[in-house]
C-alpha cells in the first residue's frame, strides 16, 4: 500500500456509531434499598441527626469518596426482597452519583467487570438486610459505580437545564429530560471506544450496541435503551 492509499483509509469517514440511553424498563423486577443504622426501618424523628444517601450525589465521577464509604459500612441497607426471590439488581439507574448507582448481584458483576475497563467499581454492600426473612442477603451485591466519561450530549442542539441545586455541587452541571431519546442529540460524528459511559456534563449512561447485546441477554427485559440522534 502506497502513501496516497494509506492516507485515503485513514482519512475515511468512519460508519455512524449508534449510541443508546440506558434506563430501568418500566416492567423491571428490580429490588428496593432504604438506609438504616439498624436492621430495623427508621421512625421520623426530628431530633436525631442521620446520614441520609440523597445527600451523597454532590462528588464528581470517580470512585466513591472515603467518607461515604465509611457511612454504608456504618449502616444498613434493608430490603424487602427475600432469599428466594433475589432480583438482578436493587435500585433505579440514573444520573446521580449514589442514588443513581444500582446494587448488581454477582451475574452483572461479572458483564461490567467485561465490558467498563479501569473506570469501574464495584462497591460490595457490608450490610444488607432481609426485612422479610428477618436474616441477611447471603448473596453479594456489589454498587456499580461507572465513571468513564464522554462528551456525549450536545447541549447546543439539546433541551436542557442548569442544575443548580447545592447538593449537587461538583457533580453534573446539566440536567435533561428523562425522556432524554427525544429532547437531547448527540454531537454529529461521536465516537468513542467504551462499551459504557456516563455524560460528562449530565451523567447520563450511554452505551453501544456491543453493551446492549450483552446487558439484555444478562438481564432479560429489565432495561430499556433508546437510540440517540445526531439530529
Amino acid at each position: 500500500m502506497n502513501v496516497k492509499e494509506a492516507f485515503k483509509r485513514w482519512s475515511r469517514p468512519k460508519p455512524r456509531m449508534t449510541v443508546y440511553h440506558v434506563s430501568i424498563h418500566p416492567d423491571a423486577k428490580v429490588g428496593g434499598i432504604s438506609w438504616s443504622e439498624t436492621k430495623k426501618k427508621r421512625k421520623p424523628d426530628k431530633h436525631v441527626v442521620r446520614w441520609y444517601a440523597s445527600d451523597n450525589d454532590g462528588f464528581p465521577l470517580g470512585p466513591l469518596p472515603d467518607q461515604l464509604k465509611s457511612e454504608i459500612s456504618h449502616h444498613w441497607a434493608l430490603t424487602h426482597a427475600t432469599n428466594n426471590d433475589l432480583p438482578d439488581f436493587f435500585n433505579s439507574l440514573n444520573s446521580r452519583h449514589f442514588t443513581g448507582l444500582q446494587a448488581v448481584g454477582e451475574k452483572m458483576a461479572v458483564l461490567y467487570r467485561e465490558y467498563c475497563g479501569a473506570e469501574l467499581e464495584l462497591f460490595r454492600l457490608p450490610n444488607f438486610w432481609s426485612l422479610t426473612d428477618e436474616v441477611e442477603i447471603s448473596e453479594p451485591y456489589y454498587l456499580a459505580n461507572v465513571y468513564a466519561a464522554e462528551h456525549t450530549i450536545d447541549l447546543s442542539r439539546s433541551k436542557h437545564i442548569e442544575v443548580v441545586n447545592p447538593k449537587l455541587v461538583g457533580a453534573y452541571r446539566y440536567s435533561v429530560s428523562s425522556l432524554t431519546n427525544k429532547w437531547a442529540s448527540i454531537f454529529r460524528g461521536f465516537q468513542t471506544d467504551k462499551n459504557v459511559w456516563r455524560d460528562s456534563n449530565t451523567s447520563d449512561w450511554f452505551c453501544n450496541e456491543e453493551f446492549r447485546e450483552a446487558l439484555e441477554a444478562t438481564s432479560p427485559g429489565n432495561f430499556r435503551f433508546k437510540e440517540i440522534s445526531e439530529d
